[in-house]
């Protein structure tokens, strides 16, 4: 017999909240302060982390700051002052590892958001912040497959940075509001 969905939404959730627990307060304080220090901010990553990057970039646009996502049609060149934020679970996507080498060639800082401390894009960013150090895929104790415990830990992980750079800033909801979309 299968478990009640609220119970096994709450064995998700668990799941997901022992990889944010661990998260490095002095690693995220590095994000946030990249984050403000940016002239620009650029995100990247592919599949399902990309999408989450996407949603950040929005979030970082509600909060005023100048932020793209790599590969839009819209975006401009990556420059110097600028910050390249890079979402990998396995910090070894080879494209989400190219975009990260180019925009250190071209001089700009990379940080590198991963589910593995230790791997190829955590060696080129500048900064890294990791959330866990999560099972790898096919693991006997994960609920969830493939790399969804990463894609929801940093959904979360961004939607705190988020409240956090609003604070910082002093940006209110308010303010987030009149930046929002509004030909839809």
């Amino acid at each position: 017999m299968e478990k009640a969905i609220g119970d096994e939404c709450a064995d998700v959730a668990a799941e997901v909240l022992g990889a944010l627990v661990v998260c490095d307060d002095r690693q995220a304080a590095r994000v946030l302060d990249a984050l403000v220090k940016a002239d620009q901010v650029f995100l990247t990553g592919q599949g399902r982390t990309g999408l989450i990057a996407r949603a950040f970039a929005m979030r970082l646009m509600h909060l005023g700051l100048k932020s793209f996502v790599v590969g839009d049609a819209t975006a401009p060149a990556i420059g110097p002052q600028d910050l390249l934020v890079a979402c990998s679970g396995s910090g070894q996507t080879r494209l989400t590892l190219t975009i990260a080498e180019q925009a250190k060639r071209l001089g700009a800082r990379v940080v590198a958001i991963v589910g593995q401390p230790q791997c190829p894009l955590a060696e080129v960013a500048d900064i890294t912040a990791a959330i866990g150090d999560l099972p790898p895929e096919g693991a006997a104790a994960r609920l969830l497959p493939l790399a969804s415990v990463f894609e929801l830990a940093l959904f979360i992980y961004a939607e705190v940075l988020q409240v956090r750079l609003m604070r910082r800033l002093g940006v209110t909801e308010s303010e987030m509001h009149a930046r929002h979309a509004n030909l839809e």
